[in-house]
């Protein structure tokens, strides 16, 4: 592997940005998330106009505008579900009876678009409609001038929107109708949206295709790697007792490890207080850390019966601890940096020796002498 060739590819890179942080809805928890059928049956709620949500024509308003076609397209219209036309259904059917118009839905999540549109749309003018204006609604836009069973729909009929910038548009335009709005339904709402959100940044185009431009697949499966690579160099270094033991030995420290499965932390009990009283070591930050640097957060834990004396006999009727739970007690943390060196250069015994003059270690020694006394 050339590693100069990827330092200089990272050094040409621009900043790579954030994407953005995910909130869990509602919609996680019960797990109906990428339901289709579930999204259309919300947007059916929400445009018809008639239901309890009082927020009005604010989608169709709202959909309108999005589209470009003039407002009030739809004047006095209804909404229906799965509508059946030659066994075939439409998602999404809005009709306006007095002006002859329509909007065709077809809403998009996780399946492919595979649906005959021009079917659709002859079916629909074959009901009276005379004026019919197609939608597919989906996580992404769809190049529609290039799909051959859209190609009989007039292009300034046929519309690829996403569910993203729907509710985009729908948020533009709540505030005129918040004050009737039904809180309830509002709290739908928000978490609907949230959920659009959160599915259109699982995976977006661009990220695809930075991923498969010329050699980046490559480059980046490298880095995976090398990460790989120092995340193991890191556990093992921090979890190999036969290593570790003779040098807590030499430095005074009365510790032993205790193996933990996992690649973010691990308990190194007191000797005598096994299951009691530990330094749990949080060391996940030495390869994902911010600005606060390469470190390893060192925890005072309690366990059992020791939280009760701990309470009693330390820190009195003041909770000086940073969190307390039914079965443990993070008592106190403190940071303890490495840089490139330590870790690259005897990095086990350069922990023990920061462990050895670190404040959350002689707490622990000064709890065990009390307790002892």
């Amino acid at each position: 592997m050339d590693y100069n060739e990827l330092q200089n590819w990272l050094d040409n890179l621009k900043k790579i940005p954030c994407r953005p942080p995910r909130e869990r809805t509602l919609m996680d928890i019960t797990s109906i998330k990428h339901h289709e059928n579930l999204w259309s049956d919300i947007y059916l709620f929400f445009l018809n106009t008639r239901e309890e949500h009082r927020l009005g024509d604010l989608f169709i308003r709202s959909l309108e505008s999005l589209i470009g076609v003039k407002s009030f397209f739809l004047e006095t219209f209804s909404v229906t579900r799965e509508f059946v036309v030659n066994e075939k259904k439409i998602d999404l059917l809005l009709f306006d009876n007095r002006n002859n118009r329509a909007i065709i839905i077809e809403n998009k999540v996780n399946h492919v678009l595979n649906n005959d549109l021009n079917f659709y749309y002859e079916q629909v003018h074959e009901k009276g409609y005379s004026d019919i204006v197609v939608i597919v609604l989906g996580i992404k836009k769809y190049q529609l001038n290039l799909y051959n069973k859209a190609n009989c729909i007039p292009a300034n009929k046929l519309f690829s929107i996403t569910h993203q910038e729907f509710m985009d548009e729908v948020g533009k335009g709540l505030p005129k109708y918040y004050k009737e709005a039904n809180s309830q339904y509002l709290y739908l709402l928000q978490e609907f949206s949230k959920n659009i959100t959160n599915k259109t940044n699982e995976m977006n185009t661009d990220e695809l295709s930075f991923y498969y431009s010329g050699e980046n697949h490559i480059k980046i499966n490298a880095l995976v790697e090398i990460r790989k690579n120092v995340i193991t160099y890191i556990s093992d270094s921090i979890q190999n007792k036969e290593i570790l033991k003779p040098l807590f030995k030499d430095y005074g420290l009365k510790l032993d490890v205790d193996k933990c499965k996992n690649n973010k932390y691990i308990y190194y009990p007191y000797k005598g207080y096994e299951g009691r009283l530990m330094i749990t070591l949080v060391y996940n930050r030495l390869w994902d850390f911010n600005k606060n640097g390469c470190r390893i957060q060192a925890i005072l834990e309690i366990q059992g019966d020791m939280i009760e004396w701990v309470h009693k006999n330390v820190s009195g009727n003041s909770m000086v601890g940073l969190e307390e739970h039914h079965n443990y007690w993070h008592y106190s943390s403190c940071d303890i940096p490495f840089s490139l060196n330590e870790l690259m250069n005897d990095f086990q015994e350069n922990l023990c020796k920061k462990l050895s003059i670190c404040p959350i270690y002689k707490l622990g020694t000064d709890i065990i002498e009390k307790y002892e006394k």
